[in-house]
């Protein structure tokens, strides 16, 4: 989606005023100006924040959708995340919880309300699409789609309860009998530069390319894959990461 020029000026606009309100409370000063990508095409993820590299990622579609009120609330969400950053993770040492105490006193700071998740809806069609496995229905035969979710559990056994056919508790049919759409690979995926997270924790580092790859459209496997391969962690403490990030950030 192309975007007017007008909108990236104000984009650019708010950025520069979050960064100098930032400065001029806490005393501090960004390394380099904010580089901003428009490049997240999902119709969940509003933006990212990518710390390491000074930069945010924006979403096209709600920008010339909602505009202002994209602008003002997700604009402003990222850049404070890259400042809770500098002023507490570069200057001090501390690491912060992604939308904890810190990053909600400096929201307010500038004006904003320190709100974790937007609320903006995506028109049909924006996205990527998740990846669809089609099963059969062991009685009527129908075909059933489903996501990478129920796949995943009805391959370790689970028994999946549709409605086709008027009856509650049939199983679907098994490996056999499933086609996968292809989505993007892993190492695909996995190629792109990674920001330098030397000297975190575990967690931290998966919290970091957790942000840096949420747009790519990952399963679970991939996101483990990821963990393990880039911040040392085991499958088991790979999951549970996994786990905290999703359910408390």
């Amino acid at each position: 989606m192309i975007v007017s020029p007008e909108l990236h000026q104000k984009v650019q606009g708010v950025v520069n005023n979050t960064v100098s309100l930032i400065e001029a409370k806490y005393g501090i000063k960004f390394p380099a100006p904010i580089v901003i990508r428009y490049d997240i095409n999902s119709a969940r993820i509003g933006g990212l924040a990518l710390m390491g590299r000074n930069t945010i990622r924006l979403n096209n579609h709600f920008l010339e959708k909602f505009k202002d009120e994209y602008i003002n609330r997700t604009v402003v969400h990222e850049v404070v995340h890259l400042g809770v950053y500098q002023v507490y993770f570069v200057g001090q040492g501390l690491r912060t919880d992604g939308h904890g105490a810190e990053w909600k006193r400096m929201m307010r700071s500038v004006g904003a309300e320190p709100s974790r998740c937007h609320t903006f809806e995506a028109d049909a069609g924006v996205g990527r699409q998740k990846a669809k496995f089609v099963y059969k229905c062991n009685l009527c035969r129908r075909d059933i789609s489903v996501g990478p979710k129920v796949h995943n559990k009805l391959q370790l056994g689970a028994i999946y309860h549709p409605h086709c056919c008027g009856r509650s508790a049939k199983l679907i049919s098994t490996l056999d009998t499933v086609i996968q759409v292809p989505k993007p690979t892993f190492l695909k995926d996995i190629s792109q530069p990674i920001v330098d997270i030397g000297g975190m924790s575990k967690i931290d580092k998966c919290r970091q390319l957790y942000r840096q790859f949420a747009g790519e459209g990952y399963v679970r496997a991939d996101w483990i894959k990821l963990f393990v391969s880039k911040a040392g962690c085991t499958p088991a403490g790979a999951s549970t990461y996994l786990n905290t990030i999703k359910t408390k950030g």
